[in-house]
């Protein structure tokens, strides 16, 4: 299903009555459009002909709405259901498909993809520290930035050094630390106007010396903001990166 539909069903899932009749017209239009003939006669709608003859929208009663989104999600797991049976066969290659049943989706989710949210004291205590002094003022400014980003903030850095939005679920999951090392191409004094550099395949960032915190942040968020990495491409060389799993 696509993002528009599945955030629509959704929507339309906690809807009070109140507020599905205030726009049942532009609901049901939405729901028509998804909803194959045989279920719209299965659920006793009136037809497109029927309104057409009236004069009139058609509405689809509040008290069907979520059978409604019921048959959509069927229908279009139906449509799906020969590629996601390629999928699967494609999962099974590197997973172990037949155990997925004993964990709930949001389990499952979590030990392919990662934790949702970032959690920097996990990222703290899977970093490593080359030719740069961990006790350094630049890099508590680091951490202290890190601490102040919204968790969409950090999905940004995190694609920013590794391009993936989600770390794993504990420090013994990630196959590769993170890397803080010295800006070594900024000139001395120029560090304050230097943005952060990172290499993906080898989680790795580069860290200027920042003077401050909010200067540190400003630089951090500029460079995630603006970045390009992995995903942007086509065609790419990967060969380190295959390593940053999240199971």
């Amino acid at each position: 299903i696509d993002s528009f539909t599945t955030l629509s069903l959704r929507q339309i899932e906690i809807l009070s009555k109140e507020e599905w009749e205030s726009s049942a017209d532009v609901w049901s239009e939405v729901i028509l459009s998804k909803l194959p003939p045989s279920k719209i006669t299965k659920l006793g709608i009136v037809t497109t002909s029927d309104a057409a003859a009236a004069d009139e929208s058609i509405v689809i009663p509040y008290e069907l709405r979520l059978q409604c989104v019921e048959y959509i999600v069927e229908e279009s797991l139906k449509k799906g259901s020969k590629y996601l049976e390629e999928f699967t066969k494609g999962l099974a290659d590197v997973l172990p498909v037949e155990a997925f049943t004993i964990f709930t989706p949001t389990e499952l989710e979590t030990l392919i993809c990662g934790e949702p949210e970032i959690d920097v004291e996990l990222l703290k205590r899977a970093t490593v520290y080359e030719d740069v002094d961990e006790n350094a003022p630049h890099v508590g400014y680091f951490w202290e930035a890190l601490k102040e980003m919204t968790q969409e903030q950090l999905a940004k850095f995190i694609n920013f050094v590794c391009a993936r939005s989600r770390l794993p679920s504990s420090v013994d999951k990630f196959p590769m630390n993170f890397k803080i090392q010295p800006a070594t191409s900024v000139k001395e004094g120029d560090d304050d106007t230097a943005l952060p550099k990172s290499q993906t395949c080898f989680f790795s960032l580069a860290l200027p010396k920042y003077s401050s915190k909010d200067i540190c942040l400003a630089k951090i968020l500029y460079a995630a903001d603006n970045c390009n990495t992995m995903e942007d491409y086509d065609e790419h060389e990967a060969g380190g990166f295959a390593l940053l799993n999240t199971e």
